[in-house]
């Protein structure tokens, strides 16, 4: 970690009305320019033209980086990375979902690179979608594909454990701040958050821990959901921002979220891809995986996007 890269990227995300979005904007464009945010510390205004910002953001961000924040205090086993460090995803901020410029990280931070699905439901899943994510999470341990989850108890938990105990790996996207309790010296798992150690489990953060298990997938499988909560929440973002979202066809007194979530496809872009699959099939997320990897823009055609199998 670069601590004038930190110190720079702590102060955009303190600019008034740059965002998440034009956050993620800025770490493409520097990208680009294979530049740096710490090459922003102390230069004038000037050095912000070609960042595509409005001129009201450009003075704010420049006020920002001319009295950068001090450096956070974390935990041991704790990386601070951004982009401008090699650990950190840059091919993910391309992906439809904005990444976080800062990210707080336990484990091997490769893991945020590899092939990845995203595996979320309902905390009060029943039995047989808990089941069937981990059946998901074991074919893509098999696969070699990181399964990403938000760590919550439920579908989450069960995912993760099945991907470990399988022999893959999994990357753990926290809505607080990471804690010695989330230690794990496997370097079969991440644990990542965008929140300073020490920060409390909040709502409003669970929502924004979506967009970043969202951008870090290469995919999404909402395995069980209801109309309303998390789990709804991060199959309609996947819609919204382009991230493919693959449900399976449980019955609608199980999980009333997923036939809602696919008819939420329904005359909208084109580029919101939900794909439904069998539940007795558990391999077939990775098989559309695949397709999205080798054909992103000819996976799918109009029927399987909008269909429910079966």
């Amino acid at each position: 970690m670069s601590d004038d890269g930190w110190r720079a990227w702590a102060a955009l995300v303190a600019t008034t009305g740059l965002g998440r979005a034009g956050l993620r904007a800025v770490a493409v464009k520097l990208d680009e320019q294979r530049r740096g945010a710490a090459d922003l510390l102390g230069a004038p205004s000037e050095s912000l033209i070609g960042l595509d910002l409005k001129p009201d953001v450009a003075a704010a961000a420049s006020g920002s980086l001319a009295a950068p924040p001090e450096m956070a205090t974390h935990l041991d086993g704790v990386a601070i990375i951004t982009p401008d460090d090699e650990g950190y995803p840059h091919e993910r901020l391309r992906s439809g979902a904005a990444l976080p410029v800062i990210l707080w990280v336990r484990g091997d931070p490769s893991l945020m690179s590899s092939p990845s699905l995203g595996i979320s439901g309902s905390r009060a899943s029943s039995a047989a979608a808990i089941e069937l994510a981990a059946e998901i999470a074991m074919a893509a341990a098999r696969e070699g594909v990181t399964v990403v989850t938000g760590g919550a108890a439920g579908v989450d938990s069960a995912a993760h454990r099945a991907a470990i105990d399988a022999g893959g790996t999994a990357v753990v996207v926290l809505a607080e701040g990471l804690g010695s309790s989330w230690f794990d010296p496997d370097d079969s798992v991440t644990v990542i958050s965008e929140f300073p150690p020490g920060t409390p489990w909040m709502p409003r953060q669970a929502m924004q821990r979506n967009e970043t298990i969202a951008a870090l997938s290469d995919a999404v499988v909402v395995v069980a959901c209801d109309v309303t909560g998390g789990s709804w929440a991060q199959g309609r973002l996947c819609l919204k921002k382009g991230v493919p979202l693959l449900v399976p066809g449980l019955p609608v007194d199980m999980a009333p979220g997923n036939l809602a979530l696919l008819n939420e496809r329904a005359g909208k872009a084109k580029d919101r891809i939900a794909v439904a699959f069998e539940p007795d099939d558990p391999e077939a997320p990775l098989r559309h995986l695949r397709a999205f990897r080798d054909a992103p823009e000819s996976a799918l055609g109009p029927t399987e996007q909008m269909t429910l199998l079966g």
